[in-house]
């Protein structure tokens, strides 16, 4: 038969202390996550398959890249939010035809040991002057 241990007094208050701060930890870490996962939807950066056709002209989405065969190779990558796939904007070079980035893809290879999609989404959207060329606005866009 196991014997009952009891805490003593401080022992047992310091510990509900602390699941108590490891709680709102973790609620103030889903809102930091919430919110910047918002602001990279916000960005614009990032389109659904069917915004990516809507801006190519119609002779290049005959064309176009297989998206699908570049995610499943992992030369990029989409995020997901209410079911949706968005891809990055960066597909879309000033001609507005659809590019995989080979340079970008080695940056993803690497990336995607360590974080998850919406991880290296952020990644991205971090102040990283190395990585500016790669996303330049769309011809006309402020």
């Amino acid at each position: 038969m196991m014997t009952e241990v009891t805490l003593p007094k401080g022992l047992a208050q310091q510990r509900a202390m602390n699941r108590k701060a490891m709680q709102a930890a973790a609620g103030k870490q889903a809102q930091m996550a919430a919110r910047a996962r918002q602001i990279v939807l916000d960005s614009g950066d990032w389109l659904s398959a069917a915004e990516i056709e809507e801006l190519l002209p119609a002779t290049e989405q005959r064309s176009k890249i297989d998206l699908q065969r570049h995610l499943h190779q992992g030369w990029i990558f989409a995020i997901q939010h209410e079911g949706i796939d968005y891809l990055p904007r960066y597909l879309l070079i000033s001609a507005h035809c659809l590019q995989s980035t080979l340079e970008l893809a080695e940056i993803i290879h690497v990336l995607s040991t360590q974080k998850n999609n919406w991880e290296m989404a952020l990644w991205f959207a971090s102040v990283n002057s190395a990585l500016r060329m790669y996303f330049k606005r769309m011809p006309g866009e402020s």
